[in-house]
């Protein structure tokens, strides 16, 4: 009875330290496909979207890698950072503007992972650019901005089979020289003026915004099984 409660374990850890299936190979590329949640920096007046993104990269040893990354996020402004008035005889309106945008994010980043075990951690580092696009009803016609960007992410890469894996991965997406009055969508003519204080944002505008991306990815190693 005590052995053959032993024998999943044994197996367990047999498929855990099986480095042929499970090891990053020395010049081989890797390509994932991820989707997740965006959690924008409470100062970007941003709520949380949703994510979907590719990254590719290949490793020069088992543990160092360099790719590229890109990821798309369709998201809604928060309203109370944008406020309007609007007057109507002697009647006043007061209004939470918000609008739908999509944020891209793409770039270079290095790749180190750690261990040759079926499930191993891993850290990315990489730089690249942020692009904004409003909406377009709401800005009257396409407007978009672009700045620079920084990328830090780490995970848990875990290998299905000889060519295919599974990644969950924490980033964080650092947008430098960030305006947050880029995405105002109120008019100068309906500035708060009589009561400026009643709506409004609560929360500091910063030039460096940190926006955490939470992910899980299928990865695929092209001839790797082969």
């Amino acid at each position: 009875m005590i052995r053959s409660r032993f024998v999943p374990l044994v197996a367990l850890l047999a498929g855990l330290t099986a480095p042929a299936m499970a090891q990053v190979q020395r010049h081989q590329y890797e390509v994932s496909a991820r989707v997740g949640t965006m959690n924008f920096d409470q100062s970007a007046a941003i709520k949380n979207g949703s994510v979907v993104g590719v990254d590719g990269t290949y490793y020069f040893t088992s543990h160092v890698g360099l790719g590229w990354y890109l990821d798309a996020t369709r998201a809604v402004t928060d309203g109370s950072f944008f406020p309007a008035e609007f007057t109507f005889g002697d009647t006043l309106f007061l209004y939470e503007v918000s609008q739908p945008i999509t944020v891209l994010h793409y770039g270079l980043q290095a790749v180190v992972t750690a261990g040759y075990r079926r499930i191993s951690p891993y850290v990315a580092v990489g730089g690249g650019w942020y692009r904004f696009f409003l909406d377009p009803q709401v800005a009257n016609g396409p407007k978009s901005f672009t700045k620079p960007m920084f990328a830090l992410a780490g995970g848990l890469n875990m290998r299905l089979g000889a060519a295919t894996g599974l990644r969950m991965e924490v980033r964080d997406a650092i947008h430098t020289d960030f305006d947050r009055d880029r995405l105002n969508p109120v008019g100068s003519r309906f500035q708060p003026v009589r009561f400026p204080h009643v709506l409004g944002p609560t929360v500091a505008e910063k030039g460096t915004t940190h926006n955490v991306q939470l992910s899980i990815a299928f990865s695929f190693a092209p001839g790797r099984g082969q």
